[in-house]
């Protein structure tokens, strides 16, 4: 049975619920409290305690004692728990490798670090070489999690022989990117340069080609974006 010390209304053994939310951090207990059979109604403060149908009593989130014993709660009772989103290899000489995590569950307040550099607010890190990286993700509280990315070096892809086919047969195509009642078209390499963060972000976001034609290949994708991460060169 739970042991609390002062002063408070006999009750049956209570049930407890623990709440690891943050604005309810702490341990709720409830216990129900009958009316005694055959009580004679008075107006006196100890019948109308004794009358209460429900007492709750709130213990102290940080600590309760069970059995006569202190027990501590940890601190980071909920985990934080990080998710990559996007990680994209360098292109050999370019230092344009991408690594971008996001940061749910703990306590909020989130700071990211790479390779123990210094905590910043936003998870994205950008002009890396390839290699091996920890990210290391902190709550408000100072509870953390890591996790592990390797970036390679890769050869940039081109524009004739890799990119250019993929616009050609999926892109520049009737009603889309044709030159027809389009927003913009996509027959060459200036098309294409100028328009290289939509379709960067497009790509990475599967929309582009629209979700009723073939979706490209993994392969296809990659491609576009590394072309676009080394600098977009017409090669």
């Amino acid at each position: 049975m739970l042991q609390m010390s002062g002063p408070f209304i006999p009750l049956f053994n209570p049930i407890c619920i623990f709440s690891p939310r943050s604005s309810l951090f702490g341990l709720y207990c409830f216990a129900f409290k009958a009316t005694p059979k055959g009580e004679t109604e008075t107006t006196t403060m100890k019948t109308q305690l004794n009358k209460l149908i429900l007492a709750i009593m709130i213990v102290m989130p940080a600590y309760f004692s069970c059995e006569g014993e202190g027990v501590d709660i940890p601190p980071c009772t909920i985990p934080v728990n990080i998710e990559i989103l996007e990680s994209w290899d360098s292109i050999i000489g370019e230092n344009s490798g991408i690594i971008n995590v996001e940061a749910t569950r703990g306590n909020g307040g989130y700071e990211y670090s790479l390779n123990d550099g210094p905590f910043q607010s936003t998870g994205e890190f950008a002009d890396l070489a390839g290699g091996a990286y920890t990210v290391t993700v902190r709550d408000r509280q100072g509870c953390s999690n890591t996790v592990s990315i390797t970036l390679e070096e890769i050869e940039i892809p081109s524009f004739a022989n890799d990119i250019l086919p993929v616009i050609e047969t999926r892109c520049s195509i009737r009603s889309c990117h044709d030159g027809g009642r389009t927003i913009f078209e996509m027959k060459d390499y200036d098309d294409v340069n100028s328009r290289t963060f939509t379709i960067r972000t497009r790509v990475i976001n599967r929309t582009m080609p629209p979700r009723f034609r073939t979706a490209l290949t993994d392969d296809q994708i990659s491609s576009i974006v590394n072309w676009i991460n080394g600098g977009a060169p017409n090669n």
